[in-house]
């Protein structure tokens, strides 16, 4: 992936300096260094080396907290920029690079500006600029990663990072989330025309609930009438059983509640993230990154290479997972264009053969995950679209 140097210098061939250890601290130290190269400014050259050191630690930190935390992405970006305002201070030097994407991205966001001003409501629009705005995080790393070593270490560490949340989403689809009711019988109290088999218990009383235990614990040890939260596709309500009928009921322990559950599992992972959709815009940004390294990449049985496709394959999976339909699309689209723009016929199969398999997969999880068609027209999120799209059309 990496050289095994430090500043150019091969290590040792001794013991202790071929350790995996060692390297992995010479690969990280030759690749901090060689992003703060020998061109560093005779005015305020002191001031250059420390904030370039600077910038290129909250690089590194930019990059492992990017696939997990807004918050502390947005503190390395901002933390950054203040020392990057400092160096261009004191050596009243700006290598701004130019950029194709410069206009996309800058008439990206005029355009939001624009809608922000003509918005049902400006004043919470323009408030919400501030999101956008963060396109200059673009800038800051542009212009302040010097070396491709440096780039490609950065790259290795988002991607390898993100690999673990996507551990962590592996390991709660294993574990499930709340009850899933199974089967109903017809004396039970939870014998409704609300509650139907398929629905998820998430919660009792304000209280999550993983097992039959839960469930059973939280109806004994209180009052009233039981509160019942169900998951039904992405819709949640909430529903009251009289909790006497429960204890009343025939039956020992879980049997009397007349149903049979298993583990929920069916729900939208969202890794470390507060919402699915959040954490599926990051992976699919990753995987795109990745799949446009894999094709750039010329040896494809390299190590580097076997790397990068295990990460497309484990991202595309769990964005699928997250059955979120703008980022799929938004991964195909990225994957067809830069498939096209490598004109190269093995890419463009090996593309063209991935869609086949990804799409397919990314249709059957978002009616099992979601409980709705692709375009359901009659569905929330795509209903409101429609109507905001007809509204902007009239507008213009």
């Amino acid at each position: 992936m990496l050289d095994d140097t430090a500043d150019g210098v091969g290590l040792q061939t001794n013991q202790r300096a071929s350790s995996p250890k060692n390297r992995y601290l010479g690969s990280l130290l030759g690749a901090l260094t060689s992003n703060v190269g020998p061109d560093v400014p005779t005015r305020g050259r002191r001031v250059s080396v420390i904030t370039g050191h600077i910038m290129s630690f909250l690089l590194l930190s930019y990059a492992i907290f990017a696939p997990h935390s807004i918050a502390l992405t947005q503190g390395a970006y901002l933390i950054g920029l203040g020392a990057w305002a400092v160096q261009i201070a004191a050596t009243r030097r700006l290598n701004h690079k130019r950029s194709p994407l410069d206009i996309a991205l800058f008439g990206f966001f005029a355009c939001c500006v624009v809608s922000s001003f003509l918005s049902y409501d400006p004043l919470v629009s323009i408030k919400g600029l501030k999101s956008p705005a963060f396109f200059l995080a673009f800038y800051f790393v542009s212009n302040n990663i010097r070396s491709i070593r440096f780039a490609a270490f950065l790259a290795a560490l988002l991607m390898t990072s993100c690999l673990v949340n996507v551990a962590y989403s592996g390991v709660t689809l294993a574990k499930g989330r709340g009850l899933k009711i199974d089967a109903i019988r017809p004396n039970s109290p939870f014998a409704n025309e609300v509650i139907t088999p398929g629905d998820i218990i998430v919660e009792a009383d304000g209280q999550p609930v993983s097992t039959p235990e839960d469930l059973l614990q939280i109806i004994d040890s209180q009052r009233g009438r039981l509160r019942v939260k169900l998951q039904r596709g992405d819709a949640v309500k909430e529903i009251s059983i009289p909790r006497q009928a429960i204890k009343e009921a025939s039956g020992v322990g879980f049997d009397r509640l007349g149903i049979s559950t298993s583990t929920g599992r069916n729900f939208r992972i969202a890794g470390f993230y507060s919402h699915y959709e959040t954490y599926a815009e990051v992976l699919q940004l990753i995987a795109a990154l990745a799949v446009g390294m894999l094709i750039a990449i010329p040896d494809k049985r390299s190590a580097m290479a076997l790397f990068l496709s295990a990460v497309v394959f484990l991202l595309t999976l769990t964005l699928i997972l997250t059955s979120t339909r703008a980022a799929l699309a938004g991964l195909a689209s990225a994957i067809a264009v830069m498939a096209v723009a490598a004109s190269r016929r093995r890419v463009v199969v090996a593309s063209i053969a991935s869609l086949v398999v990804m799409i397919p997969l990314a249709l059957v999880a978002v009616e099992h995950f979601r409980g709705i068609s692709v375009f359901d027209t009659e569905e929330g999120s795509t209903a409101y679209r429609l109507e905001v799209w007809r509204e902007g059309l009239g507008i213009i």
